[in-house]
């Protein structure tokens, strides 16, 4: 308890420096007192106490030291020195927080050279020290590591320094205690996981100098990769209940996954520095030379193919997943994108393969994938004729990996790169595999597979496979099933031409409409993906659905209108809706209403998501409209109301969003607001549209909400023609004071487009204009040129930098 209240006393009382500071200060001769008493605490017989007391040292070290505090390094130095395990203990949990936070580049050449032996004895004295302490030790190395790589630009020497005496030590027994049997049975993991992390560090900044010693560690490294494979095979992925994940150690929580990690983190390094890349590829380029020590009858393709192999059986899913994703459909959808923010075994074992291999290697490693997957394909069908319930994990994986990496095999059998055979893997395992209906996990992936070379399927193929997928959509499939059934169409939409999937447009669309209803979160997202691209492949057929397919998209709309992220999907959906004729009558009478409502009954608190996606959505509807003038409702119902919240809102997204709005209103239907009076002010469209530029352009209004300010005046100034004759000095005046005292770069380029695209048609007047004006003493001319010259070299937009 007092160790916790002393944590709590240095956060709170002790330097007002710190974020956590409340006060009264305690006064100096006390600090004085604790810091004394706080070293010699760091001996102390409980593991807990020295930790706290750790803490509390290192948070004091970050204002103390080391002016208030300077004999701090010399007596954590003393006690490293000690031998006595409990005093290097305390001072190793110091030095590990002290050294990260607190050692400036202009104290490492005091530190450095007088801690690195000392590290190095801790690390090697196995019978003195914890497996726990030694990893500190190694640990606290790899933050000077890290230290050098941040000053080597500044100081290019300063590794070679300090490293270069050290280096050989620290490899040679770095290696001999890896090659070494673990002393328990995950007894030292944790510092074997230091050391990788260590080797790591130094081939991520140092590569060449430690290249030489790099190959020696290649086969220790794969040992431990082939070594633990059957055992997670069996504790996790088919059990789950096994002891494998953790080890606890000093009171922390040690997984082996970050174990693994590592050692894919070795090969991923490895595979993308090109000191290695002969350890990869005969395909060298010309005058690279090899500077490594290759290894005796290394051969590049089974190097690879070894690596991918065990690689998949790391990627087959776990018990445990499953489990998780039976229980929460989302999870599935999040873990198995592409893109995924997920991380795992399954994820960085197939990060391996597909986005280090493959991208440096990609003609190799498909190569190697082909031979991996036929290994494990006939394993996986022997395991199944033997009765192993768990044979399908490794055919699952193995499509995994192969439609990852499609793009490559199909480019590589077009250049007689690659020999794959597309047709006997039909044959001998998908026909097979998709037929397993008791497995979801494998048919979903079957189907997601195919899709994926639907573009090399025959023509015949790939109906029988779409027409797979659309009866997947069955409300009475399992979710893995119907997830990646949903995947797999959106492939086929990306591969096959759309008379290919015109006649199962249909059904498609039958089908997926009560997914849309019944769908949230990431499902809800991949769903409407795979929505937009088949509502494309023909729009007879989709205006034929528009009974279906407007409420759905109106009920996700309704339901998410304060989510950007959701709404930007939606408003997609409407863009390309809006120009299809089906689709006018309906967007007037089931879409506008509904909008225009939410936006009367929006409240404070959700105003600007709201109003930002209700604006947004009405702009999609106009600038995409296949009617010719504008139909009436968006002159005389919906452009009364938005006008007036644009003229009476501050909310910067709303306004952004207006500008745009009003923008296209001027490009579709000018003659239309010339032509409407507001009953109230007895104003036209336009002169409302050019009060509301003047209130942008006032200079209490931010830079920022006026951002898209000068695409809607040029937009004004283009197609108003004499309309707007009268009121364009004043217009030019207000944005020439506007400029004049603005700082953000995006809102003067916009202004000064307005500028740029009156001089192509009115070069001598628009310049004689801004030659006269005179804005508190300097000419509009200078003000403008001067603006421009400025902030040219941050203008943005391929048009608007070629204006």
């Amino acid at each position: 308890m007092a160790a916790i209240t002393l944590k709590s006393l240095v956060s709170t009382h002790w330097s007002p420096k710190d974020e956590k500071f409340i006060g009264p200060e305690i006064p100096e001769t006390t600090k004085t007192a604790v810091r004394e008493k706080l070293l010699v605490g760091l001996s102390d017989d409980l593991n807990k106490i020295r930790v706290a007391l750790a803490y509390a040292i290192s948070r004091i070290a970050q204002h103390d030291w080391p002016e208030a505090w300077p004999h701090l390094f010399d007596s954590l130095l003393e006690n490293l020195r000690s031998g006595d395990s409990k005093q290097v203990h305390g001072a190793m949990h110091v030095l590990s927080e002290f050294i990260r936070n607190d050692i400036t580049d202009q104290q490492f050449p005091i530190v450095a050279p007088v801690l690195f032996p000392e590290l190095f004895k801790i690390f090697n004295e196995e019978k003195l020290y914890s497996p726990q302490t030694r990893a500190r030790a190694v640990a606290i190395m790899r933050d000077f590591v890290e230290m050098l790589n941040t000053v080597k630009e500044e100081h290019p020497d300063a590794a070679q320094y300090y490293l270069g005496p050290v280096l050989d030590s620290w490899m040679t027994n770095m290696l001999l205690f890896l090659k070494s049997n673990p002393n328990t049975e995950f007894g030292d993991y944790g510092l074997r996981l230091e050391v990788l992390n260590l080797v790591c560090k130094l081939l991520e900044t140092f590569p060449k100098m430690v290249s030489k010693y790099i190959t020696e560690y290649i086969p220790v490294v794969w040992s431990h990769i082939t070594g633990l494979s059957s055992r997670y095979v069996e504790e996790v992925v088919n059990d789950g209940d096994g002891e494998f994940a953790e080890e606890h150690s000093d009171g922390e929580s040690f997984g082996m996954e970050n174990f693994l990690y590592i050692l894919f983190e070795f090969f991923n390094l490895l595979a993308s520095k090109k000191p290695f890349r002969p350890l990869f590829t005969t395909n060298l380029k010309k005058n690279e030379k090899i500077n490594i020590q290759m290894p005796e009858g290394h051969n590049q393709q089974k190097f690879i193919e070894e690596i991918i192999y065990y690689c998949l059986i790391y990627m087959e899913m776990t018990q445990e997943q499953m489990d998780l994703w039976i229980s929460d459909v989302n999870q599935y959808v999040q873990d198995e994108h592409e893109e995924t923010y997920s991380f795992n075994v399954r994820i960085s074992a197939q990060e391996l393969i597909v986005d280090c291999l493959a991208l440096f290697y990609p003609f190799e490693t498909v190569n190697a994938l082909i031979n991996a997957t036929n290994r494990h394909f006939q394993e996986g069908i022997n395991a199944r004729n033997s009765g192993n319930p768990n044979w399908w994990k490794i055919h699952e994986s193995c499509l995994l990996a192969i439609g990852r990496c499609s793009t490559i095999i199909t480019d590589g059998v077009e250049q007689n790169q690659i020999q794959f055979d597309l047709g006997g893997l039909f044959n001998h395992v998908i026909l097979e595999d998709i037929g397993f209906s008791d497995l979801p996990f494998l048919q979903g992936r079957t189907l997601w597979f195919v899709s994926q070379f639907a573009k090399s399927l025959p023509n015949e193929l790939a109906s029988q496979y779409v027409t797979a997928a659309v009866n997947a959509l069955q409300p009475n499939q399992p979710f893995p099933v119907k997830i990646s059934a949903v995947k797999a169409l959106k492939s086929f939409c990306t591969y096959l031409e759309n008379n290919k999937l015109q006649p199962f447009q249909s059904a498609i669309l039958e089908n997926m409409a009560p997914m849309v209803n019944d769908a949230e979160d990431d499902i809800l997202f991949l769903i409407l993906e795979t929505f937009t691209d088949i509502i494309m492949i023909n729009p007879e057929t989709t205006a034929q659905y528009e009974p279906i397919i407007i409420p759905i998209i109106v009920n996700v709309w309704v339901k998410n209108c304060d989510d950007p992220l959701l709404c930007s999907f939606v408003t997609d959906l409407f863009e390309i809706l809006a120009p299809n004729p089906g689709f006018v009558e309906p967007l007037q009478t089931k879409v506008v209403p509904v909008v225009m409502q939410s936006l009367a009954d929006t409240d404070k608190e959700t105003f600007s998501g709201v109003a930002t996606s209700c604006v947004e959505l009405l702009t999609v509807l106009v600038k995409k409209c296949c009617v010719n003038p504008l139909p009436p409702m968006y002159i005389e119902q919906i452009f009364p109301t938005l006008i007036h919240l644009l003229s009476t809102t501050d909310d910067q997204s709303v306004l952004q969003t207006g500008q745009d709005y009003l923008k296209y209103m001027i490009q579709k239907a000018l003659p239309q607001l010339i032509a409407w009076v507001d009953p109230n002010s007895g104003k036209n469209g336009v002169v409302l549209i050019v009060e509301f530029i003047a209130k942008m352009l006032d200079p209490s209004q931010s830079d920022n909400a006026s951002i898209f300010l000068g695409d809607l005046i040029n937009k004004l100034i283009l197609k108003g023609g004499n309309d707007i004759a009268q009121i364009l000095p004043d217009l030019l005046t207000a944005i020439t004071r506007r400029v004049a005292i603005s700082k953000n770069t995006i809102f003067i380029q916009s202004m000064i487009c307005v500028f740029a695209q009156l001089i192509q048609s009115q070069m001598e007047t628009v310049i004689s204009f801004l030659s006269q004006l005179n804005i508190e003493g300097k000419s509009g001319l200078d003000i403008i040129l001067g603006a421009w010259c400025e902030h040219y070299d941050s203008f943005q937009g391929v048009y608007k930098t070629k204006l």
